[in-house]
């Protein structure tokens, strides 16, 4: 899928983001009472307010013992366990970057820069809002 077709995909949610009236936040907030109010309700419009307040636990893989992953001490895990919880994984990290991504494309270059190596949203929108 090439980048022109990733933005005009209707079901893409950067698509969704980028023809809602989000303004950037500027270097020093001085929008901020315009910038976070439409940006939450964008992120909730996704499902990713639980992301951005750091509320989702990121869902843990299951434990191996002896080359066998296990439910709990006593259940092995089945293939359909296993790909429920991979499912669960990935559909929370997709999550978990997508709100990177919103943040990071609605904030100014230089705050984009000064909270590109932070791992989460949470941590991310922490420090756009100091």
């Amino acid at each position: 899928m090439s980048p022109d077709t990733i933005m005009t995909d209707p079901s893409n949610p950067l698509t969704t983001f980028q023809s809602l009236a989000i303004p950037k936040l500027r270097d020093d907030g001085s929008n901020w009472a315009d910038y976070e109010p439409r940006a939450k309700k964008a992120m909730g419009s996704k499902g990713l307010i639980g992301h951005l307040e750091g509320r989702i636990i990121p869902p843990q893989p299951y434990p191996m013992v002896k080359g066998i992953y296990m439910i709990n001490d006593k259940e092995p895990a089945t293939e359909d366990d296993i790909e429920e919880k991979e499912m669960k994984i990935q559909e929370y990290e997709q999550k978990q970057f997508l709100t990177q991504s919103f943040i990071l494309s609605t904030v100014s270059p230089r705050l984009s820069q000064k909270i590109l190596h932070l791992s989460t949203a949470k941590d991310m929108w922490n420090e756009v809002t100091e």
